[in-house]
């Protein structure tokens, strides 16, 4: 059985327990293609303390960073966010939940296929 939510196909999802100041990486096949990518959690203090998600690329992988992400009670993305065009004309998205506790991100992270109707 397949896994949705809403109008999402999950077609991945991984933990990550990272201890302060280490990314962590993760790859997985959607359609062919062999999606990689960096999950960085760091201090931004551009952003006044407020979490801030940015999105990069490099040649052959993506950069998820982090921005001040702190919260011990947890924190989590509210809605699925854009992060890559396929070739396929579909987009992947991602969501991800996360605590920080004694120094320790912990990070659920779950990719997504919006479904075409």
């Amino acid at each position: 059985m397949e896994a949705k939510v809403g109008k999402y196909k999950v077609i991945h999802t991984q933990s990550l327990i990272l201890p302060e100041g280490q990314d962590g990486w993760l790859s997985f096949d959607v359609k062919g293609w062999n999606a990689k990518f960096k999950v960085q959690f760091v201090k931004d203090d551009s952003s006044k303390g407020k979490q801030v998600i940015a999105i990069a690329s490099e040649a052959d992988y993506g950069i998820i960073r982090l921005g001040n992400w702190e919260n011990s009670l947890g924190s989590a993305t509210i809605q699925p966010i854009q992060i890559a065009s396929l070739g396929t004309g579909e987009n992947l998205f991602f969501m991800l939940t996360h605590w920080f506790i004694g120094n320790v991100n912990r990070c659920d992270i779950q990719f997504l296929l919006e479904e075409k109707i």
